[in-house]
């Protein structure tokens, strides 16, 4: 069993003065001081055939050299619900109070467009995979509280079958309560629990990282080296898709390296985050490859390509 390195916080300063969604509302995502941990369940898994190989119809050869084979695929969907997913994806948001450290919790009037971008996700691979090869999803959150972990909404492991649709609209529900900040490192370290726990065999895995901000770890530097021995090492590919709204993400950057300062971040901390002064930044060293959409309503198309070029590419 994965055992999450546990890093000292940085010294905490008093936030609750702040509005929660102001701060998120700059940040694109919320900063905190979050400790890099998972929520350690236990993880466990039935054995998967992975005997079946069909072929799939040929994709057009801009998209991708086409694979002959399919032999199935895992995907983890890892999302990030803080509280600036009130603003960036959540229909009429209303307070709903305070969380224990002082924040405002919401609550969205409607299915999210994480919500819906994640079960047609689900369809898709349903659509293509159906009879001809093994499928399994799961769907992480992160975080777990307003500072850091991270939960798994699904039972580990869905095969992917038409009739558990609706097992994963449920499992999805919790999008529409954003809280808290961006502790990548949590919402990684549940996904590569999850792997451990099931024999992928020769499917593609793949974990998709879905947020609408940079991270807040307050140790990338543990961060990155975790994501590397327990995912990118075992042949899982991390995409992450982030939702950037108008400012570039370079403007992003900016923005957030100026409230890491505010928060008493160490330039040495910030440096390894976002990649300043000859470092890697966190989202380079994890992502085997990160897609920029300007808002949420453009995910579902974006992460049904991604399911079709995992299909059917090599």
């Amino acid at each position: 069993m994965y055992s999450p390195i546990k890093i000292n916080p940085i010294n905490p300063i008093n936030l609750r003065y702040l509005s929660i969604i102001g701060l998120l509302t700059l940040l694109g995502a919320g900063c905190n001081n979050s400790t890099f941990r998972g929520s350690g369940k236990s993880k466990s898994s039935k054995p998967v055939d992975t005997s079946v190989e069909q072929t799939l119809p040929t994709p057009s050869p801009e998209e991708c050299v086409p694979r002959n084979e399919i032999k199935g695929l895992d995907v983890a969907f890892v999302i990030d619900n803080s509280g600036s997913n009130s603003t960036t994806d959540c229909s009429n948001p209303t307070s709903i109070g305070t969380d224990a450290e002082g924040y405002t919790l919401t609550k969205c009037a409607a299915e999210t467009n994480r919500e819906k971008s994640v079960v047609s996700a689900f369809n898709k691979m349903n659509s293509l995979i159906a009879n001809k090869g093994t499928a399994n999803l799961s769907i992480v959150s992160f975080p777990e509280s307003t500072y850091s972990g991270a939960v798994t909404h699904t039972d580990e492991w869905v095969g992917v079958e038409k009739y558990n649709t609706a097992s994963i609209q449920s499992a999805m529900n919790f999008s529409r309560y954003p809280q808290g900040f961006t502790p990548y490192g949590a919402g990684l370290n549940e996904a590569s629990e999850l792997f451990k726990g099931i024999n992928s065999g020769e499917r593609s895995k793949l974990v998709i990282l879905v947020t609408d901000g940079e991270p807040t770890d307050n140790n990338p530097v543990a961060v990155k080296n975790s994501v590397k021995s327990s995912l990118l090492d075992q042949n899982v590919k991390i995409v992450t898709v982030m939702v950037t709204g108008q400012n570039s993400y370079q403007q992003r950057v900016t923005k957030h390296i100026e409230i890491l300062r505010g928060l008493n971040y160490s330039e040495a901390v910030i440096d390894e985050l976002m990649g300043t002064n000859g470092k890697t930044s966190l989202i380079d060293s994890i992502s085997t490859s990160k897609i920029e959409v300007s808002d949420s309503s453009k995910l579902e198309q974006t992460l049904n390509d991604l399911i079709v070029k995992e299909v059917n590419c090599q």
